[in-house]
């Protein structure tokens, strides 16, 4: 199966392969651009499961197979980092390498989000939560703005370009007040008793989700920006 094949792919390092037989600063290197590509599979999963919850479609099954290549690649990593941090290497690569299992982490609970978003899906397909159309519109501002901050947040990671930093605050800023307006919006159809009350805790556990994601994008963002030269 296609799918079968592109997971076996996936689930192995492609560039963290010779750490002990190459100089420290290329195995940081090549550390950096693994992590990448754990980003991009933990973005990918929760855009997967953003456009399940909104076109119900069901892709529980998927973002959970996909989860299980983030959490292997996390547990593959992390080993590798650990044993960078054996090499003689200089002050500044140690201290990204100790960020970066920090980077990690935080990867890793993009990919747990997304496991939370097809639960809801679930729950709305089901019927037992419904959600107004103004509701949806509301959760779908939040969730592109949401995947916006991370695809940013994890480029700035990729490229090292800290010159967006600024860009990036101000946009987790913006999810931040979207999630606290829409919150207050729900609030207020909840006392005109327009609200559904098992869709409610969807929307506010929805909104919460994607307002963390965009959590740890910035920290993912920042992590390399502020190493010793």
């Amino acid at each position: 199966k296609p799918d079968e094949a592109r997971q076996f792919e996936e689930r192995k390092l492609l560039y963290m392969t010779q750490t002990g037989s190459i100089p420290p600063a290329v195995a940081v290197s090549q550390a950096q651009k693994e992590i990448s590509r754990m980003g991009t599979i933990a973005l990918n999963n929760l855009r997967l499961a953003v456009n399940s919850f909104f076109n119900l479609a069901d892709k529980a099954e998927e973002v959970e197979e996909n989860e299980d290549t983030v959490n292997y690649l996390d547990r593959a990593i992390i080993s590798k980092l650990v044993e960078l941090r054996t090499l003689e290497m200089s002050p500044r690569d140690l201290n990204r390498v100790y960020r970066m299992t920090l980077v990690v982490a935080d990867i890793e609970r993009l990919s747990d989000h997304a496991e939370n978003i097809v639960e809801y899906e679930a729950q709305i397909h089901s019927q037992k939560a419904q959600l107004s159309q103004e509701a949806l519109d509301e959760l779908q501002h939040l969730a592109d703005l949401c995947l916006q901050s991370v695809e940013l947040c994890l480029d700035i990671f990729a490229k090292d370009d800290f010159d967006r930093l600024q860009e990036a605050e101000d946009l987790e800023d913006l999810v931040d007040d979207t999630q606290e307006e829409i919150i207050q919006n729900h609030v207020k159809r909840l006392m005109n008793a327009t609200c559904n009350p098992m869709g409610g805790v969807v929307f506010t556990d929805m909104a919460t989700d994607l307002e963390r994601c965009s959590d740890h994008a910035i920290n993912i963002a920042c992590a390399l920006s502020d190493h010793p030269s």
